[in-house]
């Protein structure tokens, strides 16, 4: 399964070339370049940087500060990742009113996406 990542401002300030960090795809890789860490509007670090792929090429990526790291391996709808992020930062679920199992669960979410049926 792909890693799921809210990283927070020393994990930004400390990414540094050579480093591994998540890619695109979820999945660890080295990072070859940073070129943009700063600050936005609202005071949230954020940091740019790419992935080396292979030896000839790299990929960009992106890093923000108190929100997860968005890649094309969570296998979810936009608005299930806004509940897995919010279930994350807050340690608030979101259970089943009809069996209680956690909505906001990484392995329930893809069970539902691959087409298994929620167990209720």
């Amino acid at each position: 399964m792909a890693a799921l990542f809210i990283p927070t401002r020393q994990d930004i300030d400390d990414l540094k070339v050579g480093d591994l960090a998540l890619n695109c795809w979820g999945k660890l890789a080295v990072v070859a370049e940073i070129c943009c860490r700063k600050d936005d509007i609202g005071g949230k670090r954020f940091v740019l940087y790419y992935t080396r792929t292979s030896d000839t090429s790299t990929m960009s990526m992106s890093m923000k500060e108190g929100k997860l790291v968005r890649h094309a391996n969570i296998l979810c709808t936009s608005a299930e990742t806004d509940a897995i992020e919010r279930s994350m930062l807050t340690g608030i679920r979101n259970p089943c009113v009809l069996c209680g199992e956690d909505r906001a669960d990484m392995s329930a979410l893809i069970r539902v996406a691959a087409g298994i049926p929620h167990r209720c």
